[in-house]
């Protein structure tokens, strides 16, 4: 697990809330079964996210899924949520359909022709998961 090299740095507080998030991390239970020793993927920044989430500030998240599973965007979900309640605001840019589902969200698409507000419905990315979960093949076959 690396953390911004901005930690050495960084205010006390950062690296405090990095320190237990490492403790967390080697404390965590071992991924499931055939996925490897250590902590599930993105454990650590959940662990960061939890704690910096908690205070009534503006945050921009720029895709962060990245490093994270289905349950664990399902988790940073939360994490914003539970931030939001706190007094947070949040700007999220995201490939995500999971976290663009975030309850409560303005969503709004950006394309070449500049920003547009969208329902989750009306999204290019939502309706191209769907007809690929819908029939696979449809898309692979075009490949390779």
């Amino acid at each position: 697990t690396t953390f911004s090299p901005l930690a050495a740095s960084a205010t006390p507080r950062y690296r405090a809330v990095v320190k237990r998030a490492r403790a967390s991390a080697q404390a965590a239970p071992a991924a499931p079964r055939g996925s490897g020793p250590g902590p599930r993927p993105g454990e650590p920044f959940l662990a960061v996210a939890r704690e910096w989430f908690a205070d009534d500030r503006f945050f921009v998240l720029d895709e962060p899924e990245a490093a994270l599973s289905f349950r664990g965007q399902l988790a940073l979900i939360q994490a914003v949520l539970d931030g939001v309640a706190a007094g947070g605001q949040f700007v999220i840019a995201t490939h995500s359909p999971l976290l663009m589902a975030l309850p409560g969200a303005r969503v709004v698409e950006l394309t070449d022709d500049g920003a547009t507000p969208r329902s989750y419905d009306e999204l290019e990315v939502v309706d191209l998961w769907r007809s690929f979960l819908d029939e696979p093949e449809r898309f692979l076959r075009h490949l390779g």
